[in-house]
This record gives structure tokens, sequence and C-alpha cells, in this order.
């Protein structure tokens, strides 16, 4: 895992705002917290929910801030770049780049 990630998860945890140059941009709110790559929306957490997305850019830096968002909050999903982006979950392949989980139920909602 690269050092920009690693910020970007001791981030999360601490509840705390996070900038990188200004591409990667973390603003936290309590408990909720938004993070854009490139002025794109990738994260969300808002209440109990978790919305993931690559905004259609499905390459090795988007995947790896996805990652790094579900490892700071132990979702266990993997997103995948290359071949239009996919998530990889316990029931397999989702050829999605969006998908909304819930951090009580642990629910997916794939979209």
């Amino acid at each position: 895992m690269r050092v920009i990630e690693e910020k970007i998860i001791d981030s999360i945890k601490l509840r705390k705002d996070f900038s990188s140059q200004g591409r990667d941009v973390l603003v936290c709110n309590g408990d909720n917290f938004k993070l854009h790559l490139h002025g794109n929306k990738v994260a969300e957490k808002e209440g109990n929910m978790l919305y993931l997305r690559d905004c259609g850019w499905t390459t090795q830096t988007t995947a790896s801030r996805i990652n790094a968002v579900c490892k700071a909050m132990n979702v266990p999903l993997t997103y995948r770049y290359g071949q239009g982006g996919y998530f990889e979950a316990a029931d397999g392949k989702h050829d999605v780049g969006l998908v909304n989980y819930n951090l009580e139920t642990k629910e997916a909602f794939w979209g």
C-alpha cells in the first residue's frame, strides 16, 4: 500500500480532513466523510451507508483510493481496475463501477 492510501486510512479513522496537493481531498464531518479524486467524489460515508463509485475512471489510482476506504471501514469489497472496472465480493464479481454498502447490515446494493 502506498503512503497516500495509508494517510487516507489514518485520516478516516481520526476523522480528520486530508488533502494531497488538491488531487485527493478528504473532508470529514463527524462520522461522515467524502473523498474526492481529481474533483470526482469516489467515496462518501453518510450515516450507515458507504457509497463507492469509480466515476468512469477505471484506473489503478481510483482503485487504490476506493480500496483504501474499504480497508479503513472494514468493508469486504475489492475494486479492480481495467476491463471496465468491477467490484469483487464474497458472492463474486460485479461488473459495475458503483456500489452502495450498508455498514450496519453489511449488504451491498450494486448499481
